[in-house]
């Protein structure tokens, strides 16, 4: 109970754009948790990788509670002999062990998006599944996740998803935090409106750096509008959770010292605020590449990053 409850104190808030009694993380899932044993265990081995990374890394095994979750999700690998209601919390299991994989930092999460995305597909897609308020909270998790984990997965995958965030945002998966964000608190709507074209910004830098031919310069004027906007943005912004993906493309792209110390303030910033073990590992990452002398090519380098960028 004590595991469970600090999924809720210190994960379930970071996972949404505005913490209130709408936050299915924290109303839907823990309930569910507590009468699934799947789901149950998925939230465990959260909770467990962020109490190992901030309190104590001694006291519990975080594996072995993941590798429970991992068994009793094999278990139920018939998906098709269960009905929808129970289909749907077999995708918010993988859901929650993508969220344990983002707080954990680990590189199981190229596969655990991959079996989230095999299973709703195996199961009939987003329209079978979206029914209930369980399923429509699990299907927009997903085509959020979808944006973000897009260019970790290939170039191809990465301009494809990214594209649309410059040219048709709102077809572009993840804008349903902010547009309804706009919707129940429009007293910030300076605020998402700052999150929105920093997300457009950073997604066109991506798409130019990938597109561009190898040894096209820097865009640094690309990277100074992008810090521009983030020095708009005030550090109590409702939906900072949308943020570090952003600022992680436009730090790849970032060529001058004075942006490196920049983004990487901000980044300890997010993760001191999260206690995620993925943004400590994705400033190695960064590092490397402003040291480097490939540096240009952080978009190819990306695919390969072992951690997911959220």
């Amino acid at each position: 109970m004590a595991l469970t409850g600090s999924v809720s104190r210190k994960i379930a808030g970071e996972m949404v754009a505005i913490d209130d009694r709408r936050n299915g993380w924290r109303y839907l899932v823990l309930p569910i948790a507590q009468e699934d044993e799947l789901v149950n265990d998925a939230v465990l081995s959260a909770a467990a990788f962020h109490f190992s990374v901030n309190v104590n890394a001694q006291f519990l095994d975080p594996g072995a509670v993941y590798q429970s979750a991992i068994r009793k999700l094999r278990l139920r690998q018939d998906m098709t002999c269960y009905n929808v209601v129970e289909q749907q919390k077999i995708l918010l299991s993988l859901l929650v062990l993508l969220v344990a994989a983002v707080v954990s930092g680990s590189s199981d999460f190229r596969t655990i998006f991959g079996l989230l995305e095999g299973a709703l597909y195996a199961l009939g897609g987003e329209d079978r599944i979206s029914h209930g308020e369980l399923g429509r909270f699990v299907v927009w998790q997903i085509r959020k996740y979808r944006g973000w984990v897009s260019p970790h997965l290939s170039l191809e995958h990465g301009v494809k998803r990214l594209h649309q965030s410059v040219t048709k945002p709102y077809k572009s998966d993840g804008w349903e935090d902010i547009s309804q964000g706009c919707l129940l608190y429009p007293k910030f709507e300076s605020s998402w409106s700052l999150i929105y074209k920093l997300n457009e910004q950073a997604c066109n830098i991506y798409v130019m750096r990938a597109l561009a031919e190898p040894g096209t310069p820097p865009y640094t004027d690309l990277v100074d509008r992008f810090i521009n906007t983030l020095e708009l943005l005030p550090p109590d912004s409702p939906g900072m959770y949308l943020v570090p993906f952003t600022i992680f493309l436009a730090a790849a792209e970032s060529s001058e010292v004075t942006q490196h110390e920049l983004f990487e303030n901000v980044l300890l910033e997010h993760s001191k605020r999260t206690g995620f073990a993925n943004l400590p590992l994705a400033l190695r990452f960064l590092r490397e590449i402003w040291s480097g002398s490939r540096y240009l090519a952080w978009t190819e380098a990306f695919t390969k990053l072992p951690v997911f960028v959220v």
